[in-house]
């Protein structure tokens, strides 16, 4: 009986060297094929990190950065801070709160964003689709947000001008401050409502005129 136990025992310990054995072998192959494909933990977990923090842009969630990606270095060229609470999405004629809601989701909470984010047809495409709204006032808005770059039109002027044939800065750069004028004049009071209370002066037009050909180009239509 005695002899039975000791070998049942001597039986039980080769089984758990033998499991020992097997189990450092594993263990070490592992470690060989995990430093050969580079996948520890702690290293997936920093080049995670730094992937993210490449695509985040100014807190907008991760699923709407991914195709702007230029959106960080992108230069404005204005001495026009359109980042402030005076130019919030709102600034841009015909965007209320549900829609400025919507673009505050898109990562665009400011002109200045707008600007950074939507400044090509593609994107704005692109934004049209994700927030299931019309394409043609996202291109409005972005012509409009792009002549508040310069110093001295306000969201009214800026629609005014856009009104009156203006689409982008570089328009603006080689219009005629006489015949642009003469065009907001007409535009402004054809309607039922003033776009804006006063159309600007031949004297305006042409100092904006004369900003906007030191101004880069921004927006593209």
């Amino acid at each position: 009986m005695t002899y039975l136990i000791m070998q049942i025992l001597f039986c039980l310990l080769i089984a758990f060297l033998l499991g020992l054995f097997i189990g450092w072998l594993l263990c070490k192959c592992c470690k060989k094929k995990c430093t050969k494909d580079k996948c520890c933990t702690h290293d997936h977990s920093v080049e995670y990190e730094d992937d993210e923090e490449d695509v985040t842009i100014a807190g907008a969630p991760l699923g709407f950065v991914s195709d702007y990606d230029d959106t960080a270095t992108i230069n404005l060229d204005t001495d026009v801070d359109l980042d402030t609470s005076i130019y919030n999405i709102e600034t841009l004629e015909g965007i209320g709160p549900q829609t400025g809601d919507l673009f505050r989701g898109y990562g665009v909470a400011t002109v200045g964003d707008y600007l950074r984010k939507l400044h090509k047809p593609s994107s704005r495409e692109d934004a049209a689709k994700e927030l299931n709204i019309l394409v043609k006032p996202l291109h409005d808005w972005a012509s409009m947000s792009d002549l508040l770059r310069v110093e001295g039109i306000d969201h009214q002027y800026a629609e005014l001008t856009y009104a009156a044939g203006i689409k982008t800065v570089n328009d603006l750069a080689n219009s005629d401050a006489s015949q642009l004028t003469a065009d907001m004049e007409r535009v402004n009071s054809a309607g039922k409502q003033l776009i804006a209370p006063l159309t600007p002066t031949v004297a305006e037009v042409n100092d904006w005129i004369a900003r906007a050909n030191n101004m880069s180009p921004v927006v593209s239509v």
